[in-house]
């Protein structure tokens, strides 16, 4: 059996090619919820496992994949989501960023190269922390996109009083230079547990987020905006929404997505006055996206792996 991650990527296509001409059984999955939908498969493999219902319809009716060898078995990352043991105190974990515990916590998600100025987002919204514009005290952690992580693009933030900017390790081995260790994906998880509100424009951390019943507002400008310099090239804008894989999310009303900086600060007070507002509707998004949040993806990924090979 030739397993293969990532059904988009070059050498695993090669692989799964090799194999099929020596008649090696191949089962694949996408490496990311938004592969499907965003390119045709350069090859159909003999079994394909996918995360959620939306992406197996995708792969039936528009990659042409066969019905009967289509498996969904949720997100086999979010399995670290319901592990218990690696999360740390509230005080422990912010204390070790340079966070103060007591103060309310706003993660900004960067998304890289395709909104090559969203850090002066998450820079508006740190000037409106030190005016002390919202409605309760916070503080921010910043993350960048793997994309473009290695250009430091928050380094006006850097040395600011209640903001962090979080790290994890780089290598130009890999195509999208992000390799990161155990200890990085723990320290991830607590961010996102000990958050109260994440900020993001179309991110998968939208789903991250979701998995842990957390308000989520999803940004539609970057560059573009009153005040702004409309002569730099970005592509933050609502056109981001337009994908099908995002639409999914929108569907489900668990976001708010605002398109001025007035929206945004607006949203934020909001949600810090009353985090449990559209809860419902993230558990809707969580079921339709996420699957299961059981611990289980990734033994069902094996039981499918099993099945191929005991066949």
């Amino acid at each position: 059996l030739v397993f293969s991650t990532s059904f988009v990527s070059g050498y695993d296509t090669a692989f799964m090619k090799e194999a099929k001409r020596r008649r090696i059984p191949t089962v694949s999955m996408p490496k990311s919820w938004d592969n499907i939908p965003l390119g045709y498969a350069r090859f159909a493999p003999d079994y394909f496992i996918v995360p959620n219902e939306p992406s197996r319809h995708v792969a039936v009716n528009l990659q042409d994949f066969p019905e009967d060898r289509v498996h969904v078995v949720g997100m086999p990352q979010f399995d670290w989501y319901v592990r218990g043991d690696i999360i740390k105190s509230r005080e422990e974990h912010l204390k070790s960023k340079g966070l103060d515990p007591k103060l309310l916590l706003i993660f900004f998600g960067s998304e890289g190269a395709w909104a090559s100025y969203d850090h002066e987002v998450a820079e508006k919204i740190h000037e409106w922390i030190q005016n002390g514009e919202f409605v309760r005290p916070c503080q921010l952690l910043v993350r960048s996109h793997f994309s473009n992580a290695d250009q430091d693009i928050f380094q006006a933030l850097r040395n600011k009083p209640k903001v962090a900017i979080d790290s994890y390790r780089l290598t130009n081995f890999l195509g999208d230079k992000w390799d990161p260790s155990k200890e990085e994906m723990a320290d991830f998880i607590n961010s996102l547990y000990h958050c109260d509100i994440m900020v993001n424009a179309a991110s998968t951390l939208t789903l991250d987020a979701a998995c842990f019943d957390k308000p989520i507002i999803n940004i539609g400008f970057g560059c573009v905006y009153e005040g702004g310099d409309r002569n730099k090239r970005d592509i933050t804008t609502s056109a981001l929404y337009t994908s099908d894989h995002f639409g999914w999310v929108m569907e489900t009303r668990a976001t708010e997505k605002v398109d001025t900086y007035g929206a945004l600060k607006e949203q934020l007070n909001a949600y810090l006055k009353d985090p449990i507002r559209e809860s419902e509707e993230r558990e809707v998004l969580r079921r339709k996206l996420c699957y299961k949040l059981d611990g289980k993806s990734s033994e069902r990924l094996v039981n499918v792996i099993d099945m191929v090979t005991t066949s």
